[in-house]
Parts: structure tokens; sequence; C-alpha cells
């Protein structure tokens, strides 16, 4: 596919409530990310290898600008507790990730195992921050879910298998069509190839 027009994909995406706005690389999104959260909000994010190639996994271990939620869940071993802030860090101040596919004309498409990452996206979150590298674009909504079920999750399987030593699961495929709610969801879309 020839590289997409960003402001067009833009301009699609404004008309389903997704806030977008292009910037040229990783390090203008890491900036806008800090710029959007505020200081002293509950943050949560999605698993997401953009998060970690743009340098905002590494803001959301170590800044105390924010309360992240997710250190919580890591400090506890218990089974049941561990789930319980699972799902309590799904609806943060804010949720900070990706999408594993956007459509040039605007739906996003979201796969996830459990649901903790597209349930903070559909509803759970007060304000959702996707950053989205242009690689990430299709002509067209079949082809981005093709793209996640052939291309996606196939990389994730291979992650997964190496970083954790189990295979990924995919258990939850998310659609999102339009936000209804003013403001809610920033679309970031980066000119630049990021994650996968």
């Amino acid at each position: 596919m020839p590289m997409p027009d960003l402001e067009s994909v833009a301009a699609n995406c404004a008309r389903r409530g997704f806030n977008p706005e292009v910037v040229p690389d990783r390090e203008a999104a890491l900036r806008r990310v800090r710029e959007l959260i505020p200081m002293g909000a509950d943050v949560t994010n999605g698993s997401s290898v953009t998060l970690h190639e743009t340098g905002i996994m590494a803001e959301l271990e170590t800044s105390r600008r924010w309360r992240w939620r997710r250190a919580e869940i890591y400090a506890t071993t218990e089974p049941e507790k561990r789930v319980e802030l699972r799902r309590w860090a799904t609806t943060a101040d804010y949720i900070v990730g990706s999408v594993n596919a956007l459509a040039v004309t605007g739906e996003a498409v979201c796969l996830d195992a459990g649901g903790t990452r597209v349930g903070g996206y559909a509803y759970g979150a007060g304000q959702v921050i996707w950053v989205v590298g242009r690689n990430k674009i299709t002509p067209t909504l079949t082809e981005a879910i093709e793209r996640v079920r052939t291309y996606v999750f196939p990389l994730e399987d291979k992650r997964m298998r190496r970083d954790m030593g189990q295979p990924a699961f995919a258990g939850k495929l998310l659609l999102v069509e339009h936000e209804p709610l003013p403001d809610r969801i920033k679309l970031i879309l980066v000119d630049e190839d990021l994650g996968y």
C-alpha cells in the first residue's frame, strides 16, 4: 500500500469522534502524551510495543508525575487481588496505548487477551490516548481486521513466547467505529513506523 495521507486519515477519524492530530515522530508523540495527561492523574496503559518504542512506557514506569495503576498490579502476587486490580485499572482517569490497525476510513481495531486494554478503551477509562504509527493504517476495515489476525497476532505470539515463556491468547477483538463522548479519545497519528 502506498504511504497513507495522514491528514486525510485524521479527517476521517475526526468524523468518528477520535480527536486526531498528526505528529512527525516518536519524540513528538511522547511530548504530546506528557502534555495531555495532567500532573497527578491516575494512568494505566494497554500492552503496546509502540509505547516502548516512543519512550512512553519508560515514562509511565519511572515518572512521579502520575499515579501509574499498573505498578500496584505488579506489586501483588495474590491471584484474586491481581484480578481485582486489573479490573480497577481499566477505570483510570487516563489509559494510554495503541491500536493494532486503523482503517483509512477511521475505524480502529484492537486485539486483547483478557480485556483489560479493550475494556478501558471501550468504556472504562475516563480519557483514552492512542499513539498510532503510520504502518498500522490499512485501506479498508476488512484489511484492518485481517492485519490484526494474520500479521499482528503471530508477531505478538512470538514476542510472548520469547519474553514471557507462554503463547499469546486472542480473547477479545474490539472494533471502535465512533466515540460518542466529546474529547474522550485522543488519537496521535505518528508519521513514522511504530510497533506492529
